[in-house]
């Protein structure tokens, strides 16, 4: 008598038997056609790459800004620092509140005297900053600004293009380079002894004002930077607050 045929043993055929040898191939997904993205070599040459990258690998993850104020056709001061571990971004942030501060200096202080300040930078995302909308890392920094900002009473804020010969840009470009090239003794200090937070700025040859023939503001000579290394030796040796 014959088995049923439910029960009879089935014998896997070879294409079967490749078929279960075979790993799960997922199918294809269909997806909507990715916007064409930029040139990642950005149009540079190979020569010129290579010094670009090597350079890359000896940063310490620092960013360099730097500030130039112009009265007119003349720049009447400019400076230049560093931040350390941070991005761009935050460095042109960093940068606009420390030129709005040098420039400052040079504004009247009488209220009916006080005039406009533009403050011109060619990174939108740091203009959207001090403007309101500032990110995690540079909050403090912004919200600074905007504090210094409100006590002047007019000062705005402009987007330039970058890299395309405007001189106050390719000089704030230059500044930054040699502040993020700068070591971290010449940066910028913060140290904080008895008396309460104190922020120490160490003179550098780029960072001294110029003044032009004429000009009605005095200045004072900066301390030497044996004096500034004499005070914050002085400030190292208070006792630290709990």
């Amino acid at each position: 008598m014959r088995a049923p045929r439910a029960a009879q043993k089935q014998h896997a055929s070879r294409l079967l038997r490749l078929h279960q040898m075979t790993a799960h191939a997922p199918r294809p997904r269909l997806l909507p056609p990715a916007p064409p993205q930029p040139d990642p070599t950005g149009g540079v040459d190979k020569t010129q790459a290579a010094r670009d990258f090597n350079s890359w690998l000896r940063e310490d993850g620092a960013c360099g800004y730097g500030y130039s104020v112009w009265l007119g056709p003349s720049e009447v001061t400019y400076g230049s620092g560093r931040v350390l571990l941070a991005e761009v971004y935050d460095a042109e942030v960093e940068g606009a509140l420390e030129g709005l501060r040098a420039a400052l200096t040079w504004s009247p202080r009488t209220p009916d005297q006080q005039c406009r300040i533009v403050v011109c930078l060619d990174n939108s995302a740091a203009i959207r900053a001090i403007r309101g909308s500032p990110s995690i890392s540079s909050q403090a920094a912004a919200e600074k600004f905007a504090e210094a900002a409100a006590r002047h009473g007019d000062v705005r804020t402009r987007w330039c293009p970058g890299h395309t010969g405007i001189a106050g840009n390719e000089r704030a470009d230059q500044l930054a380079k040699e502040g993020c090239r700068a070591s971290a003794r010449t940066g910028r200090r913060r140290l904080v002894g008895r008396g309460g937070p104190e922020q120490l700025q160490e003179p550098r040859a780029q960072g001294l004002a110029r003044v032009p023939p004429g000009a009605a503001h005095q200045t004072t000579a900066p301390p030497s930077p044996a004096r500034c290394e004499e005070r914050a030796r002085g400030l190292r040796r208070l006792p630290r607050e709990v």
